[in-house]
């Protein structure tokens, strides 16, 4: 929405390669793990805080994403999954890393 790439990483090893760097290594880790009860009600939370806030949800529903109907379903999901048992969510993060010969 704003110029953002959700799929930006995946050429991240590309990018550095064309910009003169030798060699390049993809890497990646994942340092936010929800895993338990606890943690998955918290990361549940945590989105719906986030979706439900009132600049996000103006443009989620002023770009069509959903109407405001489906944006609240969509919140109550989220509340539901973080009670489950089987929960699992983790915020992976991806980067590169580069060498100059």
């Amino acid at each position: 929405h704003e110029g953002g790439n959700a799929r930006y990483s995946r050429h991240l090893r590309t990018l550095m390669l064309e910009a003169g760097f030798a060699r390049t290594q993809g890497i990646a880790h994942a340092p936010e793990v929800y895993g338990d009860l606890e943690r998955t009600r918290w990361f549940a939370e945590f989105a719906v805080g986030l979706f439900s806030a009132p600049d996000m949800t103006k443009v989620i529903v002023d770009e069509g994403w959903a109407t405001r109907d489906e944006l609240d379903a969509l919140l109550d999901a989220l509340r539901e999954w973080g009670e489950l048992p089987d929960a699992f969510a983790a915020w992976l993060y991806c980067g590169a890393l580069g060498w100059v010969d």
